[in-house]
C-alpha cells in the first residue's frame, strides 16, 4: 500500500515538474522517445465491469482516448509495474507459475493473420496501423486457443514460493475480441498547462 502511494506521489511530483497533467483518476507517464519528451495519461479500468475488446475501445473513445499501445519496451515495463501496484491481492488455489485469466487488460493491438505458438501472425497497433515490432508474450503465448484469438491483452502471472513472497507480473496474451471480456487501459496525450 505504501509503495503504491509512493509511486503515485512520485508521478504527481514528476507531473508538476513538466508542463503536462492528466484528468482526475488518470496517471501521467513521461518518456523520451527519439529525443522528444512525450507525456501520456493512462486510465486503468478495473471497476469489476469487464467488457469485450470493441466495448473497451468505445469506452476509451468516450474519454477522447484509445486503448493503450505499449510501443516501446520501457513503456511496456512501466505499464506492467503500474498493473502490479494496482493489483488487489486475492486468495487463490492455483499452482505455481500459473497465469490468471481473471486479471486481464485489453491493449490496442490486433492480429490480421493466422497465428499460434509456432506462427507469429501479423500484429498491428490500432492507431496508425503500425506493425508491432517486438513482443512481451507470456509463456506459451500467443497460442490462438480454439482459434480466433486476434486481440491483445495483459494477463496476470503469479509465482508462488513456499517460504518467500509471491511475485506478480503481467505479460501479453492473445484473446478473442468479441467473446472474451477483460478490464481495459485507456491512454491519451497529457494535457498542457496554459502559460499565464
Amino acid at each position: 500500500m505504501w509503495v503504491a502511494a509512493a509511486v503515485l506521489l512520485a508521478s504527481v511530483i514528476a507531473g508538476s515538474e513538466c508542463s503536462s497533467y492528466c484528468p482526475e483518476g488518470w496517471v501521467l507517464h513521461t518518456e523520451v522517445v527519439d529525443g522528444v519528451e512525450q507525456h501520456q495519461c493512462f486510465l486503468f479500468g478495473g471497476s469489476g465491469i469487464r467488457v469485450n475488446h470493441f466495448d473497451a475501445w468505445v469506452i476509451c473513445n468516450s474519454y477522447d482516448a484509445y486503448l493503450a499501445e505499449p510501443i516501446t519496451p520501457s513503456l511496456n515495463q512501466w505499464i506492467r509495474e503500474m498493473l502490479v501496484l494496482f493489483q488487489i491481492e486475492t486468495e487463490s488455489n492455483r499452482l505455481a507459475d500459473d497465469p490468471d485469466p481473471n486479471y486481464q487488460y485489453w491493449l490496442g493491438a490486433r492480429d490480421f493473420r493466422f497465428h499460434n505458438d509456432h506462427v507469429p501472425g501479423d500484429w498491428h497497433w490500432d492507431t496508425g496501423n503500425q506493425t508491432v515490432s517486438w513482443f512481451d508474450w507470456g509463456e506459451g503465448e500467443p497460442d490462438n486457443y480454439n482459434y480466433g484469438e486476434n486481440c491483445m491483452a495483459y494477463m496476470k502471472y503469479e509465482d508462488y514460493y513456499w517460504l518467500g513472497p509471491d511475485t506478480i507480473d503481467f505479460h501479453w496474451n492473445d484473446m478473442k475480441c468479441l467473446d472474451a471480456v477483460a478490464d481495459y487501459i485507456c491512454t491519451k496525450a497529457g494535457l498542457e498547462i496554459a502559460d499565464v
